[in-house]
């Protein structure tokens, strides 16, 4: 769940590690707070900045995830927050599963679905502006330099509306 939260509503690992089934209404996704580690232990707090404190819609890839979440998105054993060497183990996890559907190995950093999350929306024709606030970014700049990754299909359909 929490990897498609990441991918699928473009929030931070501290922001889904903080996710809990209370923020989580009126198919909305409220982000109010986020998971900073100190010593391995979890630490909740605000999120990265000001932009960050937001409400992003919450898709239907994501309503089946929701049905299973009791509290957290991500708990421990003890269904609180779970510590980064606990992250750390689900992140490995879910990377040997992907691994294992795909037939080799697979690896990438838990941000990358971040950007996944910016590209696709930015492929689908979703104003800046609006990708924005829901990424929790006050800068086109960060978007364009950083997040966005033009794809093979956003040339293709830029062909097509130019050719129209």
């Amino acid at each position: 769940a929490a990897a498609m939260f990441m991918m699928k509503a473009g929030l931070r690992r501290g922001e889904v590690l903080a996710l809990q089934k209370k923020h989580i209404h009126d198919d909305r996704i409220w982000v109010t707070e986020a998971v900073k580690f100190v010593n391995n232990r979890p630490v909740i707090g605000d999120t990265k900045n000001e932009s960050s404190v937001r409400s992003v819609p919450l898709f239907a890839t994501l309503k089946p995830f929701c049905k299973k979440i009791d509290d957290y998105v991500l708990p421990d054993a003890e269904g609180n927050v779970c510590s980064e060497t606990a992250f750390q183990r689900a992140w490995e996890s879910y990377l040997n599963c992907l691994s294992e559907k795909a037939g080799h190995p697979v690896s990438f950093r838990c941000h990358d679905l971040r950007h996944t999350f910016i590209t696709k929306a930015r492929d689908k024709g979703i104003d800046i502006h609006i990708v924005m606030n829901w990424v929790g970014h006050s800068s086109e700049r960060m978007i364009l330099q950083i997040y966005d990754h033009p794809s093979a299909e956003r040339e293709q359909n830029a062909v097509k509306l130019m050719e129209q």
